[in-house]
């Protein structure tokens, strides 16, 4: 894919090569909520059976990452750690991660895709709205609380 930037490219990623976005996200995220709001996951639960990491790359370069696990009990998928790097955002590149993890979940036979946000990201909410995610209540061990924002994307 073209962008602004120079073509990108979207492929699994190992948590190494996205630790820089790992540490912005992390203290982006730190920044707006406190710590017992952040639903933090470890890169290395992104990778393996029951999950994936993508990272988005101008060259050799990481730009931006999403992860997906799966939770088993209900066929559903979980996005986690969507980010793009502050330089690079506005072209397109959290459009293409989440059409690529959504791509994943439908290959997994996924029947929705899950999400929590925060309240302070009107962005990130707004991207997801525009991409068919529809609000709903807690799932899997999440509660409700003044932070987050659940939504889901039915896929079957």
């Amino acid at each position: 894919m073209d962008t602004l930037f120079g073509a990108l490219t979207i492929r699994p990623a190992l948590p190494e090569e996205v630790g820089h976005l790992i540490e912005a996200s992390t203290a982006l995220l730190d920044s707006f909520y406190p710590q017992e709001a952040n639903h933090f996951v470890p890169a290395t639960s992104l990778t393996g059976e029951h999950g994936m990491l993508l990272g988005a790359f101008l060259g050799d370069q990481a730009v931006g990452m999403v992860g997906l696990l799966r939770h088993l009990e209900s066929n559903t998928g979980e996005i986690k750690r969507l980010f793009v790097d502050a330089g690079n955002r506005g072209a397109g590149i959290g459009t293409a991660l989440m059409d690529t993890i959504e791509a994943t979940a439908l290959a997994w036979e996924l029947s929705a895709i899950q999400l929590e946000t925060g309240t302070g990201q009107p962005e990130s909410i707004s991207l997801y709205q525009r991409l068919g995610y529809e609000f709903i209540g807690p799932f899997a061990r999440y509660v409700e609380n003044t932070f987050s924002v659940f939504m889901e994307k039915k896929l079957i």
